[in-house]
């Protein structure tokens, strides 16, 4: 089984402010956070009072298991793999809400889109498309007929995903200057932003 991890805030928050770290009150939920602004208007980390829950922008959810990832490979000594722009490239697993750095992930990503593609070819081999008909409507159609012959869907469990390094770097600065934990999930964060 697959410990789910969360990113938790156990520092000072005079830090936050300076890291570039700005107080935000959201009053939607009565949360209040400190928000750093990677990309303006388009992502952030945040730091959540409120249990001290860390989320960042283009991870949603995967923070806990991303880091913990992350600093396992940064004491191995391992490479990461990256985008032809340098992104760091991963895959999300939505069934255990985990990440997968190296090439087993890569694996497992490339055996599942074998499955659709050959799923997607027997659609049309068992139910071709008559003439005249959207094709959107009658991909659905065959989706429909299919089940009904007992013939299901794979599962679309792992994503293709990537994160810029700037997104990250404030929360790699503060995990290596001790404000910020990795830690399992347990029975106390429980229901946290970013259960991962």
């Amino acid at each position: 089984m697959t410990t789910k991890h969360v990113l938790l805030f156990n520092g000072d928050l005079v830090v936050l402010k300076d890291s570039g770290l700005t107080f935000q009150s959201l009053h939607a939920d009565n949360s209040m956070q400190q928000k750093l602004e990677t990309k303006k208007n388009l992502s952030g980390v945040r730091v959540w009072r409120q249990g001290g829950f860390v989320t960042v922008d283009g991870l949603e959810g995967y923070e806990g298991s991303f880091f913990h990832e992350l600093l396992s490979y940064r004491k191995e000594k391992r490479e990461l793999r990256k985008t032809h722009v340098g992104d760091i490239a991963f895959i999300r697993d939505n069934k255990t809400h985990t990440v997968l750095f190296g090439d087993d992930g890569v694996k497992l990503e490339r055996a599942q889109n074998k499955e659709f593609l050959e799923y997607q070819a027997l659609l049309g081999e068992k139910y071709p498309s008559p003439p005249n008909v959207n094709f959107l409507v009658w991909a659905d159609k065959q989706v429909e007929l299919a089940k009904k012959d007992g013939i299901m869907s794979p599962e679309y469990r792992y994503i293709d995903s990537f994160i810029q390094q700037n997104d990250i770097s404030p929360v790699v600065e503060l995990i290596d200057a001790g404000e910020i934990q990795v830690e399992p999930i347990s029975s106390q964060t429980k229901g946290a932003h970013n259960e991962c």
